[in-house]
C-alpha cells in the first residue's frame, strides 16, 4: 500500500522538458462526473499528466483517465448504474447491517467499469486515497485490483461498506481529502501539482427541506399502508442526509489545513448546485460543464507550465533534479 516513486524522467516535447504534472481528483459523487470534461480537454491540449491521484468519486473517474478508456462508454455505463442502483428504492437499503446501502450497487458499476485491470495496467501511474478506520490515517493504494481499491475509496462512512484490504477497515478517502492535493504533495515527485475540487451547499439544502417536511409541513391523509412506506423511505433518506451534512461539516475542517499544507500550485474549484450527491441520472451535462471549466483555467495553467519549462530548460541546469 505505500506509494511507488514517480520517475525522475521528465516527459519532453518538442525538443524541450516539460514538467512533471501530478493531477488530484476530487471527490462529490455524482457531481464529480464533470472531471471527465477536465480530462477530455486536458488530452485534446495534449498536455502530458505524469501522475494522477484520486479520492472518493475522483477515484473512479481518476482509474478511466489513467487507463485511457472511452468517456462516452464509461458515461454509458455510469447511466446504466443510476437505472440498476436505485438508492431510493427500499430493497437497497442494507437493513440491519454495518452499511446503508449493499456493496451491490457500487460492485456491479465498478465490474463493469474496470473488470480484471490493475493499478499496473494504468498508461499513467495512479493511486487512490482511502482511509483507516482504526488508525484514523490516510491510506495510498496503488497496486493491485483496481475495483478492490476504488470501492474502498468511495465507500462513505455508513452509506457504504467499508472495506477491508490487507487488515485494514478502510473508507472513503475523500473523508480527510475533499482533493486528494496533500497526498499528492506529500508522495508526488511532480513539478506542477494541479487540484480539482467539487463545492456545493446541496447537502444542507437537503436538511433544511426534510426539518421544514418532517417538523413543520402539515402532511397528506393517505393509504395507511403507503404512507407508511413513504414515511420510511423520507426517514431513511433523511439517515443519509444527516451523515453526508455531518461528514460535510467535518471535513471542510480538514480539508482547509490540508490545502493551506499542501499549496497547490492550481486550484480549480468547481460548484454544483442542481444536481444531488447520488442523482447520476441527471449527469448527462455535467462533462460539458467540466470542459468550460478547463477552458476558464487554461490560461493560467498555460503560464505555469511556460513558467517552469523555462527554468527546467535553462541552460546549465540538471532537470533530473
Amino acid at each position: 500500500m505505500t506509494a511507488k516513486a514517480l520517475s525522475t524522467t521528465r516527459p519532453v516535447l518538442d525538443g524541450q522538458t516539460y514538467p512533471r504534472i501530478g493531477l488530484a481528483l476530487g471527490s462529490g459523487a455524482a457531481r464529480a462526473v464533470c472531471q471527465l470534461g477536465l480530462l477530455k480537454r486536458l488530452r485534446e491540449e495534449n498536455i502530458p499528466v505524469s501522475y494522477v491521484m484520486g479520492s472518493s468519486m475522483g477515484a473512479l473517474i481518476g482509474a478511466v483517465y489513467a487507463l485511457g478508456l472511452d468517456y462516452e462508454l464509461a458515461l454509458e455505463k455510469i447511466f446504466h448504474y443510476a437505472e440498476f442502483g436505485n438508492l431510493n428504492n427500499i430493497t437497497n437499503f442494507n437493513i440491519l447491517h454495518e452499511s446503508l446501502y449493499k456493496k451491490n450497487l457500487t460492485e456491479q458499476l465498478l465490474n463493469e467499469l474496470f473488470a480484471d485491470f490493475t493499478f499496473e495496467d494504468c498508461k499513467i501511474p495512479f493511486a487512490v486515497t482511502a482511509v483507516d478506520l482504526e488508525s484514523g490515517t490516510s491510506v495510498l493504494l496503488n497496486k493491485g485490483p483496481l475495483v478492490s481499491a476504488i470501492r474502498a475509496s468511495t465507500s462513505i462512512p455508513g452509506i457504504f461498506e467499508p472495506v477491508l484490504m490487507e487488515g485494514r477497515y478502510l473508507v472513503d478517502g475523500g473523508l480527510l481529502e475533499n482533493c486528494p492535493v496533500y497526498s499528492l504533495r506529500q508522495h508526488g515527485n511532480c513539478d506542477l501539482i494541479v487540484g480539482v475540487n467539487i463545492h456545493d451547499d446541496k447537502n444542507r439544502q437537503v436538511i433544511s427541506g426534510y426539518i421544514y417536511k418532517k417538523f413543520y409541513k402539515r402532511r397528506q391523509q393517505g393509504h395507511f399502508l403507503s404512507q407508511k412506506i413513504q414515511n420510511i423511505k423520507d426517514d431513511m433518506t433523511l439517515l443519509g442526509a444527516i451523515i453526508m451534512r455531518s461528514l460535510d461539516i467535518l471535513r471542510q475542517e480538514v480539508w482547509n489545513y490540508r490545502l493551506a499544507e499542501s499549496a497547490p500550485d492550481l486550484m480549480i474549484n468547481i460548484d454544483i448546485e442542481k444536481i444531488g450527491l447520488f442523482e447520476f441520472s441527471k449527469i448527462s451535462g455535467l462533462v460539458q460543464i467540466g470542459e468550460k471549466i478547463f477552458d476558464r483555467h487554461y490560461p493560467a495553467l498555460r503560464r505555469l507550465i511556460a513558467v517552469k519549462k523555462k527554468i527546467l530548460n535553462k541552460k546549465g541546469r540538471n532537470v533530473n533534479l
